[in-house]
């Protein structure tokens, strides 16, 4: 770093310092992204286009913040800030609270009309409860895999390992029972369809045909 034995150029001292902070930044960025992945971000449903555009211009608010230097350039950037700051999440509530007014409306209707599963995907809606299907596993050298592509890779390596295997030298020879079971091997009976029926669960498939009950 040059300029650090009093000479006054405290320009170019800045300068120096910010070339160095954008390399070493660029350098912990980079191996962070490489080392530990990065989050993807979903866009949540309830914030519009609208909205976005206000996080947009909070966004360079924050950086005209940033950048000010005298304390009169502070002052008005902190107050540009907070009024865009103030507009965003006011925005935020309104869309939000209209989301949540149509859920609610729909679970309504679908009680109305005794639908009892899409009322329970409704109301797990509404109260925000998700189920994390991502969980981590480790490679075959202990490596913790986070990544849900490295996972999948990770599980078809598993179940190739396990599955394709050599037939056995010697193949099982069952014997015939002593005495014989008591199990009616003869056509299927009405009765015994309407049982199967009345066990079936709601919104399940019975077979291979695809045909919900």
């Amino acid at each position: 770093m040059r300029n650090l034995s009093g000479d006054g150029d405290e320009r170019a001292q800045d300068i120096d310092i910010n070339a160095l902070w954008e390399k070493t930044k660029k350098i912990l960025v980079d191996t962070f992204g490489s080392v530990l992945g990065r989050m993807k971000r979903t866009r949540k449903e309830w914030l519009s286009n609208e909205t976005y555009r206000k996080v947009e211009g909070r966004r360079k608010a924050k950086q005209i913040l940033n950048v000010a230097r005298t304390r009169q350039g502070k002052r008005e950037a902190n107050r540009y800030y907070n009024e865009k700051n103030r507009e965003v999440k006011k925005s935020c509530r309104r869309y939000k609270r209209n989301l949540i007014e149509s859920i609610a409306q729909e679970a309504e209707d679908v009680a109305k009309k005794n639908d009892l599963r899409t009322l329970h995907m409704t109301t797990r809606k509404l109260s925000g409860i998700r189920c994390n299907q991502n969980r981590p596993i480790r490679s075959e050298d202990g490596t913790l895999l986070t990544k849900m592509e490295d996972q999948l890779q990770r599980w078809k390596r598993h179940f190739e390992s396990v599955l394709n295997r050599q037939a056995p030298c010697q193949l099982p020879d069952p014997q015939p029972a002593d005495v014989p079971l008591n199990i009616n091997t003869g056509p299927i009976s009405e009765g015994e369809i309407r049982s199967a029926l009345t066990h079936l669960k709601n919104g399940k498939a019975p077979g291979v045909d695809n045909i919900p009950p």
